[in-house]
């Protein structure tokens, strides 16, 4: 609930008019210098912050309710489900948490060792997704505990079957998602690729939470870039204070480096000695569509009962932003890059965010042989949040201006030549 409160308000912001917005950061400003000093002003400031928020907290749209999904509840000893699809609801007990800690261990091995033994995808299926919850070609999981380390696409059904070749997937911290009554073109995109200057590794073992060199990001991002017809989009080495203030004036964020988490913290290594901190990203008030975090373990995280798990996915939540695309574990920096360029091609032609990325998955997976369809190298990323598709800013309008323009200008100047003959 109180998350649900923090992003509702926070995405009131973009509806503050010029004035507003200004006092809003002259405010913000404001507050961090009485943090310091430990002023009794603080109050004051807090309650004019208040009351901008309540003045525009109508303008934001929640959909209170989640269609299609599956709830789970992680309780201290039998881990639930509640269920309602088309209509149909299931409320049903799943068997005992250390049923499921068990299975768990199991599946994290089967990932970390790209075990060719999968039967624990099957076992999993059948403790997670009892035969009594109807699977349609759509469907929102609302994890708790542990589960949300479980990306249900690679699940496998009695046929045998991946979840993800029959069924879209995504994934809700709670119902209230906030969603734009009026969606915005996206022409503001925000990539950063950090140079890290340790010599990389074998590329077969590369993944991105270590702060080697990587070998692909540059290459992710020039393809995304390309893809998506942006030139000035791209950068490789910001302080933090740059990198914050870009990703404010930002519809997308897309980070393509190194992540980890350490003590309790989630982190991204925005070079090789500096990090940017989930807490430090929670306490920012964004305006981003989507943050994609093509980075290792940006879901991971500690997990505390009835806060959840406070990886930099969440973090980016908590700050306003309304869909985000993060990782479960160590990924490979080669398949990431793949998946990406795949992820935008998808979203530029009006995929929703949770198939774009679905539809990325089966691309990677057409193209790949041997080990490489492991799910390890390609089921690592989730879709969280608002699944809408993303409406684009057409930069092929300049090109079409162009040649109109040209084409205006060679009849003027094909008809005053005519004229002085």
């Amino acid at each position: 609930i109180l998350l649900d409160r923090k992003s509702h308000q926070k995405n009131s912001i973009q509806y503050f008019s010029n004035y507003d917005l200004k006092r809003f950061k002259e405010l913000e400003r404001k507050k961090t210098q009485l943090n310091k000093l430990n002023s009794e002003n603080l109050e004051l400031v807090d309650t004019e912050i208040n009351s901008l928020f309540r003045k525009y907290s109508d303008s934001v749209d929640l959909k209170l309710f989640t269609k299609n999904y599956i709830e789970f509840y992680y309780g201290d000893s039998i881990v639930y489900i509640f269920s309602d699809i088309e209509n149909q609801k299931v409320f049903k007990e799943l068997g005992t948490t250390k049923d499921f800690k068990d299975q768990l261990k199991n599946f994290k091995d089967y990932i970390n060792n790209k075990s060719s033994e999968n039967s624990i995808l099957n076992t999993l299926y059948t403790f997670l997704l009892p035969k009594e919850i109807k699977i349609i070609n759509k469907i929102s999981i609302l994890p708790d505990g542990p589960i949300c380390f479980i990306p249900f696409e690679i699940l496998k059904n009695p046929k045998g079957e991946f979840l993800i070749q029959n069924s879209i997937i995504n994934y809700k911290f709670s119902h209230h998602n906030i969603i734009r009554q009026q969606q915005n073109r996206i022409d503001n995109i925000f990539i950063l690729a950090p140079e890290y200057s340790k010599p990389s590794i074998e590329i077969a073992s590369l993944t991105r939470n270590g702060f080697n060199k990587l070998e692909f990001n540059k290459n992710e991002i020039d393809d995304i870039s390309q893809s998506l017809g942006l030139n000035d989009c791209k950068f490789y080495n910001l302080t933090k204070s740059e990198i914050i203030d870009k990703i404010y004036s930002s519809s997308i964020f897309h980070f393509a480096g190194h992540a980890t988490v350490e003590d309790n913290q989630a982190l991204l290594a925005i070079n090789d000695s500096n990090t940017l901190t989930s807490n430090e990203i929670s306490q920012l008030t964004l305006d981003l569509d989507l943050a994609v975090l093509s980075a290792c373990e940006t879901g991971l995280g500690s997990w505390t009962k009835g806060e959840g798990v406070q990886s930099m996915g969440r973090a980016f939540h908590e700050a306003g932003v309304r869909s985000s695309i993060f990782s479960l574990w160590s990924v490979n920096d080669q398949s990431s890059s793949m998946i990406m360029k795949s992820l935008y091609n998808n979203l530029k032609i009006g995929c929703s965010k949770d198939d774009a990325l679905r539809k990325s998955k089966l691309q990677y997976l057409e193209n790949a042989m041997g080990l490489d369809r492991h799910p390890f190298f390609w089921s690592g990323f989730i879709t969280y949040g608002d699944t809408s598709s993303l409406r684009f800013a057409d930069n092929n309008n300049y090109l079409l201006i162009i040649i109109i323009s040209t084409f205006v200008l060679l009849i003027l100047f094909v008809t005053i030549k005519k004229r002085s003959i």
